[in-house]
Parts: structure tokens; C-alpha cells; sequence
């Protein structure tokens, strides 16, 4: 029987050990299959208090289970949410207000009106959020200051107008400034938004308005990764070349000290996914 296989575009590394055994003996999630092509994907998971693992990616089936790349595992049983989405995959998972959100490619979440790339799970079936669909892709969701943040490439949700980015409060949507191209992640570190994308790193100030570093990757950022001990940020991209961000001493790109970059280095050979 097949076991599962993971397409990470992110790997975690542990900086204490570095060595590492995997086991794929998980209880009660034993296949995960793009039918009938063979192995699916996983763009990204959720640990839900512990209890529950939301699963996001571009399958067919869990367990045989018709699944349509979104399902969740509670350590012992697999469960599905009706069909799943169509056409397209599920980038991004998060919850807010208690509630599950989802993200991604897909045209539609099991043929539900207006839940192209963004639904909402309302405990019985997927649904749009207030306002209307959105007309392109959902890249990342975040929860910022009770606000929940969406990114992408997109500029409509139903008739509020946008660009590339948006905030969504108490059933209406918030205007969060203008990117030009698409954002791809979004990350808090000390308490300040930060997005990357096509035009490499920024900083929310407030009112619509982003600071653009005078430093910048040399290419997309495809990942922005907290590391909440230290203080300090991943930033992954195009280029292949991983570096952080060190805040709040400054606000320049650093490479990484020498020991973390001796294993950095080793993620290069690693296929990277370009969301």
C-alpha cells in the first residue's frame, strides 16, 4: 500500500539536532494519491490545539477517500469536507473566529456559488466570505491584530476593489495598500506585518502603506518564515539563497551566521516550488 509522499516547498530545520529520522508509519493516514496519476501534494499544514491536522494540497484521495486536496486527521481518523475543492489546489489554511478558512488555485470549493481560490467552512459546507468571490489566487492567510489577511494575485473581491492584498474585519473588507504583483507570504515578527512576493520584502506601517527595504533579495520571496525564540526571520525565494532578517536591531538583510549557513546550504539541493 502506498505511503504518503510530501512535496514541501518549506523544510524546518532544528538548530540544535540535525539529524533527523522520518517515519511514515502514521496511525489511521496511510495514503495520500493524485488518482490516478500516483503521489499528491502538500503545499501546507495547520496543527489545530493540537488535536486536529489540517492537510492542503493538490490530491485526489486520503485512505481511498475521495478528498479533492483538503482534509484533516485527528491523529486516529481521516475526515473530508464535502468534495473537497475543483480544478486547483489549496495553497493556505488558517482558522479565525474559530472558523477554517481556506486558500488556494481552486475554481470552485465543491461547486459552492463565489468560493473560487478563497471559502470558508461553516461546519456543514463550504461558502464565500462576505462580499462576493475573488477573481485570482490565494497565496497566504494570516490573522494580524483580529484582522484576517489575505494574499495573492487578485484585484476584486465581489465589488471591493484591491491589489494584490486585502484585510477582511467584522464582514467587510479593509483596503491594505497596493503591491503592483503578487505577495506570495505573510509573516509577524514583533508585532509588525511583513509580506514578501514578487517585489521582495516589505513592512506594513499602517494606513495602506508599506516600507520597501532598501536591501532586497535578489529575486521573488516565495516564504517568509518567524523563528518566535530568536527574533528573526526566514526569507526563501527564486534565487535559492536563504538568509534572515534580524529585528528590531535593524532592518537589513543578513546572511546568516556561519554554522546555520553551513546547513542552509544544503536546502539547495532540494526542488523548490515557485507558488
Amino acid at each position: 500500500m502506498r505511503k504518503i509522499f510530501y512535496s514541501l516547498s518549506l523544510v524546518v530545520l532544528s538548530l540544535s539536532v540535525f539529524a533527523q529520522v522520518w517515519n511514515d508509519d502514521i496511525n489511521g493516514l496511510d495514503s495520500l494519491a493524485l488518482n490516478p496519476y500516483g503521489s499528491g501534494q502538500v503545499y501546507d499544514l495547520l496543527n489545530f490545539n493540537d488535536s486536529i491536522l489540517y492537510i492542503g494540497g493538490a490530491f485526489y484521495t486520503v485512505n481511498n477517500q475521495l478528498a479533492k486536496s483538503f482534509a484533516s486527521w485527528n491523529t486516529d481518523t481521516v475526515t473530508t469536507y464535502q468534495q473537497g475543492v475543483e480544478i486547483g489546489g489549496v495553497y493556505t489554511i488558517t482558522t479565525y473566529h474559530d472558523t477554517l478558512y481556506i486558500g488556494g488555485s481552486f475554481t470552485s470549493a465543491s461547486e459552492n456559488p463565489n468560493t473560487a481560490y478563497l471559502a470558508v467552512w461553516n461546519g456543514t459546507n463550504w461558502q464565500a466570505l462576505n462580499g462576493g468571490g475573488v477573481n485570482g489566487e490565494i497565496k497566504d492567510l494570516l490573522v494580524y491584530k483580529d484582522t484576517l489577511i489575505i494574499c495573492g494575485n487578485f484585484d476584486e473581491i465581489g465589488s471591493f476593489n484591491c491589489n494584490m492584498i486585502a484585510g477582511y474585519y467584522n464582514g467587510n473588507w479593509i483596503e491594505m495598500g497596493s503591491w503592483g504583483q503578487w505577495v506570495s507570504s505573510l509573516e509577524i515578527l514583533n508585532g509588525e506585518l511583513y509580506g514578501g512576493g514578487y517585489y521582495g520584502l516589505r513592512r506594513y506601517i499602517g494606513d495602506g502603506v508599506w516600507e520597501i527595504f532598501p536591501d532586497q533579495p535578489n529575486g521573488y520571496v516565495n516564504e517568509l518564515m518567524v523563528d518566535t525564540i530568536n527574533s528573526f526571520m526566514f526569507v526563501g525565494g527564486q534565487t535559492r539563497l536563504f538568509a534572515f532578517v534580524s529585528f528590531p536591531k535593524n532592518r537589513n538583510l543578513q546572511k546568516p551566521t556561519q554554522p546555520l549557513a553551513k546547513h542552509i546550504e544544503k536546502l539547495e539541493h532540494f526542488t523548490q516550488v515557485v507558488m
